[in-house]
């Protein structure tokens, strides 16, 4: 076991893998600075009222992404050495980016003028529109595909920690909530603006309006990725955007401060799936995957069921006593969490990346239908709650997980079979 864990890490998987590794280090450091911080000074509801308002930054960022992260990650891959096509990928994603980015922000002056929750609150939420602008800057497509994510890495944690330091400097009271997202807007803007700087400097990337024909080329292209990031998308943040619409944001606050560590646990993984993305796409190693997966899923499955009961304890300690009724919903998503870490390794790192990209797809567009159809009973009940929340969300990741298995075993990929062309 120890030569084959040191094999991988000789390698350009084991490379990026370690790259993420310190990214996504950082990013849980920080926040469980700065999370525990704000929930403490600005009480459950500011706390839920900023959440509220990520929630649908989250949502203008999947637009923005418009799936690229997945498709132009393995475009970039697959032509590395031509620098001609990477450019030509290069400039028409980051002028398709910037333009949604401008569409969303339209969008988000019409639903201050429309909605009442948001128009009272409208400028916490146009400040927290800095992150979806720094986000559409920010090329982690390229990097990934070029497979040089130290990049990335260093980036985002100056980044993060511009953010850290704001947070603690400028955050004193509930009164200060407005300098929240901010400070968040802050680390993204500089973040995107570093990265694409970068880019040009280190890559010889340039900027340029793109024909029309490759703008239609790439969204064709990008659009099944895309469908497969609003599905994930609408039992994720759409969870806290309808809790802060129909339940308000009391709800929400108990709702996300469940949610955050659930995520936290969830963003451990995420280094290893980005490594094993372009990976898995430019080598097809079964046998490599089938051993990561058991190792992690094992070990994963491990560490939700000593996490369960001390839920109450790890919320006591990080958010104080007011986020007790976080308990129960806590408790439901790292049960979630025991499925989704084995149900997202059988998506794109496997399925999509050995050419069966509409069942990884399919999986997540059916659960987040299966979600829609929950999220209205919930609504029409009036139980729209923390614990039915997270519930469906255990559900979904069932949902997922049983597809993406059924899918795997049907096309015999466990056994070696070919990948798609």
């Amino acid at each position: 076991m120890t030569s084959f864990f040191r094999k991988i890490l000789k390698s350009s998987l084991g490379r990026n893998f370690l790259s993420l590794t310190a990214l996504q280090t950082a990013g849980y450091l920080l926040p469980l600075l700065t999370l525990p911080y704000l929930a403490r000074v600005l009480g459950v509801e500011r706390f839920g009222l900023v959440a509220f308002a990520n929630a649908l930054m989250f949502i203008f960022m999947v637009v923005t992404d418009c799936g690229f992260n997945l498709s132009a990650t393995r475009a970039i891959a697959v032509n590395q050495k031509d620098p001609r096509e990477v450019q030509r990928i290069f400039g028409t994603v980051v002028f398709v980016q910037v333009s949604l980015a401008l569409i969303c922000m339209v969008l988000l002056t019409v639903l201050a003028l429309v909605v009442p929750r948001i128009r009272a609150e409208w400028p916490l939420f146009f400040l927290a529109f800095g992150m979806v602008l720094g986000d559409a800057m920010f090329p982690t497509w390229f990097f990934q595909g070029m497979e040089r994510m130290t990049y990335t890495t260093i980036v985002n944690i100056g980044s993060k920690l511009v953010f850290t330091l704001l947070i603690f400097v400028f955050i004193r009271g509930p009164e200060d909530y407005h300098r929240v997202p901010l400070a968040n807007s802050a680390g993204f803007i500089l973040a995107g603006m570093i990265a694409l700087w970068l880019a040009c400097r280190n890559f010889g990337m340039r900027f340029c309006i793109p024909a029309f024909s490759d703008i239609r080329t790439l969204l064709k292209e990008t659009l099944p990725f895309f469908a497969s990031r609003v599905s994930v998308t609408i039992y994720t943040s759409a969870n806290a955007l309808v809790m802060g619409l129909l339940a308000g944001n009391h709800q929400v606050g108990i709702y996300s401060a469940a949610e955050k560590l659930y995520q936290a646990l969830q963003f451990a993984y995420y280094p290893l799936n980005t490594a094993l993305y372009p990976y898995m796409s430019a080598t097809k190693n079964t046998q490599l995957f089938k051993k990561l997966f058991r190792y992690i899923t094992a070990g994963n499955t491990l560490l939700c069921l000593i996490a369960i009961p001390c839920t109450s304890w790890i919320l006591r300690l990080l958010f104080g006593q007011e986020f007790n009724a976080s308990s129960l919903p806590l408790q439901i998503l790292f049960a979630a969490a025991a499925i989704s870490i084995p149900a997202s390794l059988l998506g794109y790192p496997f399925l999509g990346a050995l050419g069966h990209t509409n069942q990884a797809n399919k999986s997540v567009i059916w659960a987040s239908a299966f979600h829609m159809v929950c999220l209205g009973i919930l609504a029409l009940s009036g139980n729209v709650t923390p614990v039915s929340m997270t519930g469906i969300i255990l559900l979904n990741q069932m949902v997922v997980l049983g597809f993406r298995t059924f899918q795997v075993h049907r096309l015999r990929l466990w056994n070696g079979a070919p990948a798609a062309t």
